[in-house]
């Protein structure tokens, strides 16, 4: 291999890592989105404050008044509380 092509091959690593990182990134700011979210809306739910019609609201006014804001949907809200509750519960911290 040429020198010049290690240069290259070097620069090509860097592109690599950085798009790595910025991979994790992301997938850190999901999960922290999904964490955000699903435990304002557990919480509220479980105090009895909010129901299932309040979380069809929610859903109806991101969609309609936030529309790029997508992955937002009823299923994917009550999802969200699912990993919420799964990964704060006790039992689950009990394991580690």
């Amino acid at each position: 291999m040429k020198k010049v092509e290690k240069e290259f091959e070097c620069i090509a690593r860097f592109i690599n890592e950085s798009r790595n990182a910025a991979v994790g990134f992301m997938n850190h700011a999901s999960l922290s989105t999904y964490w955000t979210v699903g435990a304002y809306v557990s919480l509220r739910t479980k105090s009895g404050s909010w129901g299932d019609r309040t979380v069809d609201a929610l859903c109806d006014y991101l969609k309609t008044r936030h529309p790029k804001l997508r992955g937002f949907s009823r299923r994917q809200i009550y999802n969200m509380i699912a990993f919420y509750d799964t990964y704060s519960s006790i039992e689950f911290k009990n394991i580690f």
